[in-house]
Formats: structure tokens, C-alpha cells, sequence
């Protein structure tokens, strides 16, 4: 029987549950992928094609499924971000990014508390636990909050949901944390929130 005791991962995924960058990407590289993603054709986000919720979510999605000559500066970039803080802060052992997602947030755009490790996903999505299944969740902000938005504040949920984390982000700012951490994206009160995200794959724990 294994003999459990309080080891450096246990502190590296409990009390170090979340890493931000402040303007990771420059004004001039994110006004860049947003005109990427201005090409993009959004449709209604939801959590799954079979079980759409949208009292869960409301959000126009849209994906950039692999690196482009257009995008592979931003793919390069983020990749050595992730590699990074994932050395400093957790550790874990990766395989790569399979997808981006682009999201979109109107006034009243949400997302309720949920976790990116879903053990009830229909078996197609990668983040049924298979093989690989999603180890981090990245978020990078594309727009500035209090000038671009009001509200859709990201909280984080290391306990219980009536007292979450806020945790502040500017345009250009990456978001790190472990995808089996409850988050959620308040509602949206005016103008647009866009944001980048983007679930870094690994085997399974042991």
C-alpha cells in the first residue's frame, strides 16, 4: 500500500493553484491573433453537441485546430509560456496542445463553475479520461477589462463556491492552471469579453 504523505506536488497543486502573466503577449501581438480570429466563423458555444446547456454557458466559440504560416508565431510563443511556468509551478508531464479555442462573451455572456476534466464527456472528446486527457487550462485575454467590458471577472474555486478567487487579467495576460480546478466566468455586464483558450494534453497521473 502506498504511504501518502505531503510532497512538494501536493503544495505545487494546492498552493500554488494558479500562475499569471501579465502582458505575456504585447498590445501589437494580441491586436495580431485577433485578426486571426476576426476570419473565424463563431457559432453558439456549448459544453458538448449532444447535450447543449446554455443556461450553463452563453458564448459565441470558435477553433483554430492547428498552426497555420499565419499563426505559428503565436503556437511557438505559447508553447514556450506554457513550458516555462509548467517547469516553475507544476511539473506536470505534457504532450501538447490539440486545439485553441476562440470565445466570445456579450453582456449576460457566462460560464458557471465547472471543471476542464470532464469524467462524464461522451468517449469522442479528449478530455474523457483515456489515454491523454487535459492536465492545464491556459486563458489568454484579448481584450482590456473596464475598457473593452464590465464584469465577466474569472473566479477560481479551491473550496467551496461561495468564495471563490478573483483573479485580475489585462489584454495580453495568460492564465495557468490545473484543469481539474472548479472555474467559472461571471457574467458579462457591457461591451465584449474575448479570450483565447486552450487545454494542454498529458498521460494519465500516477
Amino acid at each position: 500500500m502506498t504511504k501518502l504523505s505531503n510532497t512538494p506536488l501536493w503544495k505545487q497543486l494546492f498552493l500554488v493553484s494558479r500562475i499569471v502573466e501579465e502582458r505575456a503577449f504585447t498590445i501589437e501581438e494580441v491586436d495580431r491573433i485577433q485578426a486571426h480570429c476576426n476570419t473565424l466563423e463563431l457559432g453558439q458555444g456549448k459544453l458538448f453537441d449532444s447535450n447543449p446547456d446554455y443556461s450553463t454557458r452563453t458564448a459565441m466559440t470558435a477553433w483554430i485546430d492547428y498552426p497555420t504560416a499565419e499563426t505559428q508565431w503565436f503556437y511557438d510563443k505559447l508553447n514556450g509560456i506554457i513550458e516555462r511556468h509548467n517547469d516553475v509551478a507544476f511539473n506536470f508531464e505534457l504532450t501538447g496542445i490539440p486545439y485553441i479555442q476562440y470565445a466570445v462573451y456579450p453582456p449576460g455572456g457566462h460560464h458557471d463553475f465547472h471543471m476542464d476534466v470532464n469524467f462524464d464527456a461522451p468517449p469522442q472528446y479528449d478530455y474523457k479520461i483515456n489515454e491523454y486527457f487535459r492536465k492545464l487550462t491556459v486563458v489568454i485575454m484579448l481584450t482590456e477589462p473596464g475598457v473593452d467590458f464590465g464584469g465577466g471577472d474569472f473566479n477560481v474555486n479551491m473550496s467551496m463556491e461561495r468564495t471563490p478567487y478573483w483573479v485580475p487579467m489585462s489584454k495580453g495576460s495568460i492564465l495557468i492552471f490545473p484543469s481539474f480546478i472548479l472555474h467559472k466566468v461571471c457574467p458579462v455586464d457591457w461591451g465584449v469579453r474575448k479570450t483565447l483558450t486552450t487545454w494542454v494534453l498529458g498521460p494519465k497521473f500516477k
